[in-house]
């Protein structure tokens, strides 16, 4: 990917193996909207027709007690600090747990011109059935499992202006995930 997202701004930098494609903690989400996959390129070709996902985050407070976005806006706060402030936890955090319920995940993405899809299914708040989530380790790249989520609506698309390509902090709201 060209840019970071601002999930993994929030991030500190880790030492990664330069010729592994899973070393930067992207993983694979399997997701389609009327009908369409949504898709991206890709750094793994397994995963051709997937969309590349990196910094997966989740939050399962109810909607009403997350602070306002300008309440999320503070420079000076460190990631830690912000995670803890707003219930935030790196996907790993949850991982090995065999059925998380309702709550939002966060991930960015690059947009090589297959996110029409998801702006759409945004746009008419549709329900997603389920989509799949092939997930690797931020710190690493290992390969933790792979996870069916399930009820899923596209809660907001929000473009990363200090990015050189198109790229997008996204914000989705679950029903239920399992690990398969």
């Amino acid at each position: 990917m060209c840019s970071a997202s601002l999930a993994q701004n929030r991030m500190p930098p880790q030492p990664q193996p330069q010729n592994d494609p899973h070393a930067y903690g992207y993983s694979y989400l399997q997701i389609s909207a009327d009908g369409k996959a949504i898709q991206n390129f890709v750094h793994d070709r397994k995963y051709l027709g997937w969309l590349t996902v990196e910094v997966v985050m989740i939050n399962r407070r109810p909607a009403e007690a997350l602070p306002s976005k300008q309440a999320l806006a503070n420079p000076n706060e460190t990631p830690e600090h912000w995670m803890l402030r707003t219930g935030w936890k790196y996907f790993e955090a949850v991982a090995q747990s065999s059925r998380i319920g309702p709550g939002r995940i966060e991930f960015g993405s690059g947009d090589d011109g297959g996110f029409e899809p998801l702006f759409a299914a945004m746009k008419r708040k549709e329900v997603i059935p389920s989509a799949e989530l092939a997930f690797y380790a931020v710190d690493g790249g290992a390969y933790i499992g792979k996870y069916k989520i399930s009820g899923i609506r596209v809660l907001s698309i929000e473009d990363v202006t200090a990015s050189a390509c198109p790229m997008y902090d996204v914000t989705l709201s679950f029903q239920s995930i399992r690990k398969e």
